[in-house]
């Protein structure tokens, strides 16, 4: 990781001498297509961290995009620290001891964002636990309208059918 890493910094820098600088945005500010490009790429491993639950690298990452090209951290920033936020919750479902802190959390992450299809397949397997089976039920079916091809929910659903 590191190794690519240190390829693509070597990789833009050499992109950067032959590019220059170009006037950019409202504000007249020169920002170069290294600084264009570099921000792209932290940006790409912001979001890669972020899924993967790395929370404090992806924050990491998505400062030094604001302090690469604010104009383009400007137009992803609402929506990073939104999912950012509902990361936070499932980081913290995951971590709760007790179920109904975990349905806590999750339902906190949907309210966020409410189209997190593994929070609707966690909540389905927590209120079946609990045997809230209408509520596990509703759960899977979300799962099914976000994403038609999710097996696992199909096969929660045949299982509740079942009781």
């Amino acid at each position: 990781m590191r190794i690519v890493f240190f390829i693509t910094l070597i990789c833009l820098f050499s992109l950067s001498s032959f590019c220059g600088d170009r006037e950019d945005g409202m504000l007249g500010k020169k920002v170069s297509v290294y600084n264009k490009e570099l921000a792209l790429f932290y940006l790409q491993q912001a979001n890669k961290k972020k899924d993967s639950d790395d929370l404090d690298i992806a924050e990491a990452h998505f400062t030094k995009v604001e302090l690469l090209d604010p104009e383009l951290a400007a137009l992803h920033v609402e929506s990073f620290r939104k999912s950012l936020s509902a990361a936070n919750w499932i980081k913290k479902a995951h971590t709760a001891i007790y179920r109904s802190e975990k349905i806590m959390c999750y339902q906190r992450a949907l309210k966020i964002d409410p189209n997190i299809v593994k929070v609707h397949y966690a909540l389905g397997k927590l209120f079946y636990k609990d045997k809230n089976y209408q509520a596990a039920k509703d759960s899977f079916l979300k799962v099914l309208a976000l994403d038609k091809t999710h097996k696992k929910a199909e096969k929660w659903l045949k299982k509740i059918d079942k009781k």
